[in-house]
């Protein structure tokens, strides 16, 4: 296996020791964001989506910067948080920023990352905030084959859109942990809208 450990280009925090960087295979990197201030101190920071070992999910590695020299220190990996098909021809995973639950917003909140994973027949998007103690969720959109789930945790409600037809409001409950394969337990039973083995 063809693997980089990226620790050339990235320092290492205090915390971090040059055996905590993760090895990351090349190969199986999906998509990567650099643009995103996640924690609000004015420098760009990086992160990247990468195909699990076990093949049916995706990690995120975070990358923060330094404020003063901009340099990137590796926090943390977050385990199987999206679904996955590897290998694939098909698909699409992407990490995008936009608005969402603030009103008004600021310049902190268009710097959420937006993770996308789009397998065959089945999506799911996560948006989600960094906080002291890492990320947390705060929406989702989960679709298949024209029924969809909207979740707004800020707002607590989670609008269901089935086919077109039929459009009704449940209460979500509190965000899940973006905990490993969170999707399958932590959504609304109605939004839990699994891809096909």
């Amino acid at each position: 296996m063809r693997a980089v450990a990226f620790l050339a280009a990235l320092a290492c925090a205090p915390e971090a020791s040059a055996e905590d960087i993760p090895q990351i295979d090349v190969t199986r990197l999906l998509a990567s964001a650099a643009e995103g201030d996640f924690n609000d101190d004015g420098v760009p920071d990086r992160l990247l989506m990468v195909a699990a070992e076990s093949g049916d999910a995706v990690d995120i590695v975070t990358f923060l910067s330094e404020p003063g020299s901009g340099t990137l220190r590796y926090v943390r990996t977050d385990r199987a948080v999206l679904p996955a098909q590897w290998p694939t021809t098909s698909g699409l995973y992407s990490v995008s920023y936009g608005y969402s639950d603030c009103d008004p917003c600021t310049q902190a909140d268009v710097s959420r990352p937006i993770l996308s994973s789009w397998t065959e027949d089945f999506s799911l998007e996560t948006t989600l905030r960094w906080t002291e103690t890492g990320w947390q969720i705060t929406g989702a959109r989960s679709s298949r084959n024209g029924f969809e789930c909207l979740i707004d945790y800020a707002r607590n409600t989670a609008k269901i859109d089935a086919f077109e037809d039929t459009t009704y409001t449940i209460d979500p409950g509190p965000a899940p942990a973006l905990a490993p394969y969170w999707w399958r337990e932590g959504l609304p039973q109605e939004c839990r809208l699994t891809p096909r083995p």
